[in-house]
């Protein structure tokens, strides 16, 4: 299926020829008009209308009485020319009106009728004046009161009418919609959030091209009905707010801000599957310095997931961090970039970026030079499994923090290629921990995942492996096993599925929505958490803060989240049925694939910390002797690439981990393939000190 066209151009835009449009756009180019001009203006039309009421007065009067105006004047004043005297002095009067009045200041183009009664009020005035002076000398009283009338009636008309046309203008010239082009829209709740928001939305120069019907509200409302002239629609459950939404042919639904959006979130839903869009205004988040985008945007569907986002207080973290050097190992990652943010935000420093990709090495250097030129930044290329690149970094910044973000994390891949899957993960983080240890470094923070627990993968177990090296290597700095003189703390912090993220769903998803479907989901049971790569790269900095050293931080993901649910959703947002405009195909578990994800394994004690998102697991302990041992058998083993061994180690050295769609790798839990003595091969290690790593 072809992508949708786009629309074509509205009907508005065509009212004037190309070359007459740029004439207009050179007479109303600047948003400001000289008032003078305007109050010339406004004093030519009101002589107009004053003229107009003349003579149409003058005609009714010859008509009923047989009585010529003109000549009763000229009769009884001796005039010559009794029109153009009257012109003078229905010029003198309208200027008079207007220094009481003063309708004409202010920005015309972008005015509203809130002056109303201004103008009501001035061609009252100048046309109770002229119509006194009008009687007096025709000596025609009712001639007097229909004169007032009329010049009321045209003053009103051809001053505000004026007004109407240039707005008018002004708005086809520069693409604002027209009232009979804007859509009708509901802004859900009722609070001073969203009565700004229907303020913001009722200029039409606003761009959105949005009409508010009203507000929605799932509480009997106590006494006010309306807001700002808009009604109020009480609507307690889904079946009254759908039928609000057919009686108004509703296409789109507001929310003030986020915290509206999640506590509402089935009103949300029933939006979704009526291809009803969704906008949510994010002032709130630019307050915050969450992210930069726009006031209003079209919710994504990381923004309807059903749980509350989650916001920190980034003061305390800054504070700590604004005199500190902070190392970040794949900085150009999905995480590793994010939190490279983040910490730009927080003007440590300095920031040194370290990782092995030219290409988004370079581009994220663009963009931070772009948007921090005031940040302090280094850019080091370099790979993590190459111990004298990490010397040469430690010696030159001496960083005060490490974020270890720089992993492999696709599974399948992995799964094909685990000897590569154990050199960066597994070796890869033993180097920066051992090397956080050797320079001093005050704190390393690892970042893991919650495919760590209770492994099915290989990626999944090197990560657990990992959490096994910095735990065993805090507890023996504080057992006095091993020496240091700046006892490093190291801490992990485990959590899943990040949004839009390079191993996330939802980019795959897009992609394939964008060339028409299918949309693939492995099977119609997979369940997996999810959270933003804001709140994720928050929720470290924030672990951080926490940490001792030792601990393993597992963050609150809320529920989880059916992925075909999750497709169909994304369906529905672009404007399509599920399975009849766009199909979902199954394609079956991949190698290493989980039906569902655990943060914490049984065994594992789930304490609470400071913070009500962020929680400590008590994982078993282990012996960093013997830790260290089976890194440098991993690292043996990979550099051979005997893949039989790797994988039997790791199954080894975590016994949860089983296999999960791979034969070749469930052979080993069965006993059929043992590749050799662990113990034997350990010993060996520990004999031959040429290949270990001095701490």
């Amino acid at each position: 299926m072809q992508a949708c066209p786009p629309p074509p151009p509205s009907n508005t835009r065509r009212l004037f020829p190309v070359k007459t449009k740029e004439f207009l756009r050179k007479c109303l180019g600047s948003r400001y008009v000289n008032y003078r001009i305007i109050a010339l203006i406004d004093v030519v039309l009101s002589v107009i209308a004053s003229l107009s009421a003349v003579f149409i007065s003058s005609y009714v009067l010859l008509t009923l009485t047989g009585v010529y105006f003109h000549e009763a004047v000229a009769e009884y004043t001796g005039m010559e020319h009794p029109t153009l005297s009257f012109a003078i002095l229905s010029a003198g009067i309208s200027l008079l009106v207007l220094l009481l009045f003063p309708v004409y200041k202010g920005i015309i183009r972008i005015r509203t009728f809130s002056y109303g009664f201004n103008y009501l009020w001035l061609s009252l005035s100048k046309a109770l004046v002229l119509s006194l002076v009008l009687g007096v000398l025709s000596r025609e009283w009712f001639f007097g009161v229909l004169y007032f009338v009329i010049d009321t009636l045209f003053t009103l008309f051809f001053l505000t009418g004026f007004r109407t046309v240039v707005q008018f203008i002004w708005s086809v010239l520069n693409g604002a919609p027209t009232t009979m082009s804007r859509t009708p829209a509901l802004i859900f709740g009722v609070n001073d959030k969203s009565s700004q928001l229907a303020d913001k939305l009722s200029n039409s120069y606003q761009g959105k091209g949005l009409y508010v019907v009203g507000f929605v509200e799932t509480e009997q409302p106590a006494t006010r009905m309306t807001v700002g002239g808009k009604p109020i629609f009480y609507t307690p459950d889904t079946a009254s707010f759908s039928a609000l939404l057919d009686k108004h042919h509703i296409s789109v639904l507001l929310f003030s801000g986020y915290d509206v959006l999640h506590e509402n979130a089935p009103f949300a839903s029933i939006c979704i599957d009526r291809k009803i869009r969704l906008l949510v205004d994010q002032e709130p988040r630019r307050i915050l310095n969450v992210d930069s985008r726009p006031p209003i945007e079209e919710i994504q569907i990381e923004d309807i997931l059903g749980r509350e986002a989650i916001f920190l207080n980034m003061k305390p973290i800054s504070e700590a961090l604004h005199d500190k050097t902070i190392l970040v190992t794949g900085a150009t990652g999905s995480i590793g970039s994010e939190i490279v943010r983040q910490l730009a935000r927080l003007e440590p420093q300095l920031i040194v970026l370290f990782d092995i990709a030219e290409t988004p090495m370079h581009e994220l250097r663009l963009e931070l030079q772009r948007c921090y030129p005031n940040g302090h930044f280094a850019y080091v290329m370099g790979d993590i499994r190459n111990p004298q690149r990490l010397d040469f970094v430690m010696r030159k910044f001496h960083p005060d923090k490490v974020f270890h973000a720089a992993a492999y994390k696709h599974v399948p891949l992995m799964e094909e290629n685990p000897c590569e899957a154990v050199s960066t993960n597994i070796v890869g983080t033993f180097n920066i921990a051992s090397k956080c240890l050797e320079y001093g470094v005050d704190q390393m923070v690892m970042l893991s995942t919650d495919k760590a627990v209770n492994p099915s993968s290989v990626m999944g177990a090197t990560k657990r492996f990992c959490e096994m090296i910095v735990q065993s290597l805090d507890l023996a700095i504080k057992r006095g096993e091993v020496q240091a003189t700046v006892p490093t703390r190291f801490a992990t912090t485990r959590f899943g599925n990040v949004l839009n993220s390079a191993g996330s769903v939802i980019p795959t998803f897009k992609r394939q929505l964008q060339r028409g479907g299918p949309l693939t989901v492995t099977d119609p049971r997979i369940e997996r958490y999810f959270m933003t790569i804001p709140e994720a790269s928050q929720l470290v900095l924030e672990a951080s803060m926490l940490s001792h050293g030792g601990e393993v931080f597992v963050f609150d993901m809320g529920d989880l989240v059916k992925i075909a649910d999750l497709a169909k959703r994304m369906i529905r947002l672009a404007g399509y049925e599920p399975d009849k405009d766009i199909k979902i195909v199954y394609t079956g578990l991949r190698p290493g694939e989980k039906l569902y994800e655990e943060t914490i394994h049984d065994k594992e004690k789930d304490l609470p910390t400071a913070h009500n998102k962020i929680h400590i697991v008590q994982t078993r302990e282990e012996s960093f002797e013997r830790i260290h041992l089976m890194v440098l058998l991993f690292r043996q083993l990979a550099r051979q690439g005997d893949v039989d061994g790797v994988i039997y180690l790791l199954k080894q050295a975590i016994p949860e981990y089983k296999s999960l769609n791979s034969e070749l790798f469930a052979s080993f839990e069965r006993g059929e393939h043992i590749p050799f003595d662990l113990e034997e091969e350990l010993a060996k290690v520990a004999a031959e000190p040429s290949q270990q790593e001095i701490i």
